[in-house]
């Protein structure tokens, strides 16, 4: 395989923070139109919720962002957003592993340090695109075949493991 960089992304409060207009426009680019977008738009526009709890009931707080958790259609419409990530255009070598906020970039060759750092300046760019705010503190990278180099995401160290779970 020769030398890999992989790099863990962390998206701090993912599911919260999704932008739900670009949600909405990626839908109709994949040809969802008519009532169907409609639903979608209200599944996730003007949402309240409040807690109850031995009796007492907390205020009616109101999320103007993201995706409701807990629903089956949350984690799709969360991956068409996330799915933009994969349309970045990455050099020859490089890939973005996704599943919802589990993000992974893996860089082969004898630049995978240069590109992957080229890399994340690229995604963290994409992800503010898309309302979602990448965690440099807690992105984590391993190295196979060769030694660490520094990487920074958003301006902070990327910590170097030995793994990752």
């Amino acid at each position: 395989m020769g030398n890999c960089t992989a790099v863990f992304l962390d998206l701090e409060e993912a599911f919260e923070l999704a932008d739900e207009t670009v949600i909405l426009a990626r839908l109709a680019g994949k040809g969802v139109k008519g009532q169907l977008l409609k639903w979608t738009r209200d599944f996730l526009a003007n949402r309240k919720a409040q807690v109850r709890f031995q009796g007492h009931t907390s205020t009616l707080h109101s999320h103007e962002h993201g995706t409701p958790q807990g629903s089956s259609l949350s984690l799709y419409l969360f991956n068409t957003l996330v799915e933009a990530l994969l349309e970045l255009s990455l050099p020859q070598g490089c890939e973005l592993i996704t599943y919802a906020d589990d993000i992974t970039h893996v860089c082969t060759g004898r630049r995978h340090h240069a590109n992957s750092q080229r890399d994340l300046d690229i995604i963290a760019i994409g992800c503010r695109e898309l309302g979602l705010k990448l965690n440099g503190n807690k992105t984590k990278a391993m190295t196979f075949g060769g030694p660490n180099a520094e990487l920074l995401a958003t301006g902070t160290a990327v910590e170097w493991v030995d793994t990752f779970q």
